[in-house]
């Protein structure tokens, strides 16, 4: 990644110019189209109405009162939002820790060429294994469960995924030595997401999705440990940021951006606004955007290229650049996408949200909880009608207490109550049918909100209902993965190809990564890429007891037959399949019940004898008690993988003839007859197995009979 910021001032002041106009256009186009107050209403609903200002003003707004003309004495909101939200989160968030990781590298290969198999298997293994790492090392468990509650109450999520480097002052002991010294280490490198707030990312929200955008820009607000942890790891230009040190009042946030939806969160919960006073805090801008910069300068000759700058600074205009580099990203674009729950029209770039669904009958929920209280209140303490004439002392007060005395002329005419009709019933009734209809909008039924049908609904109805409530549901979630898990995925693997440390990767996945498929040598040859691997997202979730039955009778009439298990054109792995039915049937420990067979163990093992006769030019003999089949596979695989360079055309090359002259001899001395004795091991076998169950012809077997009695009439073996 090329980090150098541009010598010639005026391109950085351009660049943050432009930016900065790009900025006020996003605000502008975002207020017009009210983005930012739905979202400040759907927390609002979160968290149960308690801004006061906000709820008054929704519910004028859903009952017609626009002149106030009801004052409610009650001050309640709906939990009802908040527990669809729970409830949309909780699905979401089990059914993507229902295994380890939410997806999975597959095989790309092609089953009628030899070796095709293995060697995309080896590949998408060795992905799986860095993806496991990466997303345990990155709290991404964590991640998905906020992930899961902001989406269901927003619906439109930024995700960034970042290579992510943990450098620590750690003790390093000299192996010769025995020394310990301390040192400031990288101790972790992975590439990891986050989900970042709607109110922090800018964008043209009449473009559909973020890689159709010509500039984005992120706000994020942070302690200067960070700014200067980036410098340390070479993010930051060092200079700039020692330059921003000595003047840090200058740069301090002072909320004039990046406040609003902070403000708008204390403010929904009660409390007063927010503030960032005499903050410790810093405004960080990155800013990704095409330019057309050829050698540190605008050429409007020159292809526009992606870069990212970073900036400090209460305005963009006006910020200070610590950062400004392109070849960034190893796909070549912006590294962040927008996760939508809902699908809507295709372009724009935010789409409609729950809160938009039930906005009208939550306020009018809220308004009817606040009447119904109220006329309670009113007939618990009535107005009092009274006839002062009628009083020898009129009171000061008529309040209720023990021991009140009051001396009038006439007990039946001197005071009455004037309670208020109780209309508690209706109003109960009517805010059960607005509950209703909150439900049906979101497909949550009374079961999946943790409400009971009554005693007389039957059992096949609930769960009919619970069946069909659950199949949106399972279809939303799994809408919101495959945008997710798709995007991080392909990152996930394309950041370990590019900026992983090839040591790190063969510790943690014990063997090496392929490079992708590029041949410059080639005339004309254009694509570059790896074919082997392709990301699928796990979707085994849907809980469905008749079906896997079905399947588990499936598989004892496939497991019985040997032409079912495998044929010429096929093979049918019964493991994955039951594991498959396992975890949608919510069994715990899934990868220990099921683990690899032996032959797994005798392909890892070939595969370490390969190395290490490679390496060492040790030939290694085989075992009789190996699993031969397993073995001759790996040894075809890595035979396969040296044949090009002996195919290859090398002319006259010294160097590249020397390559050419060792794959000889790895094929010759060591693989070919490794694999040769593994044959003819596995062909001793057969044969001995021919020879001890010989019994092949009805003769044979006839004979025998008569033999074995014979035999132990005799006092043989058989005898008794």
């Amino acid at each position: 990644m090329a980090n150098k910021i541009p010598e010639n001032k005026e391109t950085v002041s351009k660049f943050l110019a432009d930016s900065q106009a790009d900025f006020d256009r996003f605000k502008s186009d975002r207020d017009a189209f009210g983005f930012d107050d739905k979202m400040k209403v759907a927390d609002g609903m979160w968290r149960c109405f308690r801004n006061r200002t906000l709820a008054d003003s929704e519910q004028d707004t859903s009952t017609g009162d626009s002149d106030d003309e009801i004052d409610f004495r009650s001050n309640v909101g709906s939990v009802r939002f908040f527990r669809m939200v729970n409830q949309k989160a909780s699905l979401g968030y089990a059914v993507g820790s229902s295994v380890d990781v939410p997806f999975k590298y597959e095989t790309v290969s092609n089953p009628q060429i030899w070796g095709s198999a293995e060697e995309a298997q080896s590949q998408a293994s060795i992905h799986n294994a860095l993806a496991r790492y990466a997303w345990k090392h990155g709290n991404c468990d964590e991640k998905m469960y906020q992930f899961w509650f902001q989406e269901h109450k927003y619906c439109n999520i930024p995700i960034q995924v970042v290579w992510n480097q943990d450098r620590k002052r750690i003790a390093v002991k000299d192996q010769k030595t025995g020394k310990v010294s301390w040192k400031d280490k990288v101790v972790k490198a992975f590439p990891t997401f986050k989900s970042l707030h709607w109110s922090m990312v800018y964008a043209d929200m009449y473009k559909p999705t973020i890689q159709d955008q010509n500039c984005v820009i992120v706000l994020s607000v942070v302690p200067w440990t960070d700014i200067q942890r980036g410098a340390k790891l070479g993010y930051y230009d060092k200079e700039t940021v020692m330059e921003l040190r000595t003047n840090m009042d200058k740069y301090r946030w002072n909320g004039s951006e990046g406040a609003d939806a902070r403000s708008d969160q204390v403010e929904n919960a009660g409390d007063s606004g927010y503030s960032p006073g005499e903050s410790e805090l810093f405004l960080i801008w990155d800013v990704y955007r095409w330019a057309p910069i050829k050698n540190g300068e605008y050429d409007d000759e020159s292809d526009y290229v992606l870069y990212w700058s970073t900036s400090v600074g209460n305005t963009l205009g006006d910020s200070t650049m610590i950062r400004f580099e392109t070849d960034f990203d190893p796909d070549g674009e912006i590294p962040i996408t927008i996760v939508k729950a809902i699908p809507d029209d295709a372009d724009l770039l935010y789409s409609m949200s729950w809160s938009e669904t039930v906005r009208a009958q939550y306020s009018i929920e809220c308004t009817l909880w606040e009447a119904s209280i109220d006329n309670i209140i009113g007939r618990n303490n009535p107005f009092l009608l009274y006839d002062s004439s009628l009083f020898k002392h009129l009171p000061s007060d008529f309040q209720y207490k023990a021991g009140a005395k009051y001396d009038v002329d006439d007990t039946q005419a001197a005071m009455n109550e004037f309670a208020p009709a109780d209309n508690t019933s209706q109003t109960a009734q009517l805010i059960s049918l607005i509950q209703n209809e909150q439900g049906v909008s979101a497909s949550i039924n009374q079961n999946m909100m943790g409400e009971a049908y009554g005693g007389r609904t039957p059992a096949s109805e609930s769960l009919a209902i619970n069946r069909f409530s659950e199949q949106p549901n399972l279809g939303e979630t799994s809408y919101i993965l495959h945008q997710l898990i798709g995007f991080v995925g392909r990152k996930f693997k394309s950041y370990f190809q590019a900026f992983g440390d090839p040591k790190m990767i063969k510790q943690i996945a014990d063997e090496s990564l392929d490079a992708p498929a590029y041949d410059e040598s080639v005339p004309g040859y254009k694509i570059y890429g790896d074919f082997d691997v392709e990301v699928n997202v796990v979707d085994e979730f849907v809980e469905d007891y008749v079906q896997a039955n079905q399947e588990l009778q499936l598989i004892q009439t496939v497991a019985a037959s040997p032409d079912l298990m495998r044929s010429r054109s096929h093979s049918i792995d019964i493991g994955e399949w039951m594991k498959s039915i396992m975890r949608r049937l919510k069994v715990a420990n899934v990868d220990r019940i099921v683990k690899p067979s032996a032959d797994t163990d005798a392909h890892l093992r070939q595969r370490d004898e390969n190395r290490h006769m490679i390496e060492t030019g040790e030939y290694i003999a085989p075992q009789e008690t190996e699993d031969h089949e397993a073995h001759i596979t790996e040894l075809n695989a890595e035979i396969l993988r040296w044949k090009p360079i002996l195919q290859a055309d090398v002319g006259e090359n010294e160097g590249l003839l020397a390559e050419q002259a060792h794959a000889n001899d790895v094929i010759g001395l060591l693989l070919e007859p490794h694999k040769q004795a593994h044959e003819q091991m596995k062909l001793n076998a057969a044969n001995q197995q021919s020879v001890v169950g010989g019994e092949t012809t009805p003769g044979q077997v006839a004979g025998n009979i008569p033999a074995g009695v014979l035999g132990g009439a005799a006092g043989g073996i058989g005898g008794q």
